[in-house]
């Protein structure tokens, strides 16, 4: 049976060298500080808070990004007039609150 050409015969080896040139640290520096001239920041991960609930005395870990959801959250879908729609949403947009807080308001009203 063949081994199509897949076999160890006959197969010479090939030494590939490193492409990586090394880098001089000046280099590295002065490229550092034009970026920073031009207004580059840092991408490197921030150091995470602390942050302390009332509650608790216990600090809590925060990210700096989303605060966790206090309650579980649910999606509904309404259909409607589009007159009763634009209502509605025009009158979010005057009291700059998302639509379920305007919702919240008048069911508590």
């Amino acid at each position: 049976m063949t081994d199509y050409g897949f076999g160890s015969d006959g197969v010479p080896k090939v030494e590939l060298k490193s492409t990586r040139k090394p880098v001089e640290p000046d280099k590295i520096q002065r490229a550092v500080e034009e970026g920073e001239e031009l207004g580059f920041v840092p991408r490197s991960p921030s150091k995470k808070t602390t942050k302390r609930q009332s509650s608790d005395t216990t600090p809590v870990p925060t990210s700096g990004r989303r605060r966790k959801k206090t309650e579980p959250q649910g999606k509904i879908l309404i259909t409607g007039p589009e007159r009763v729609m634009q209502r509605f949403r025009d009158l979010c947009d005057d009291r700059d609150l998302p639509y379920w807080k305007v919702l919240e308001e008048l069911l508590s009203e």
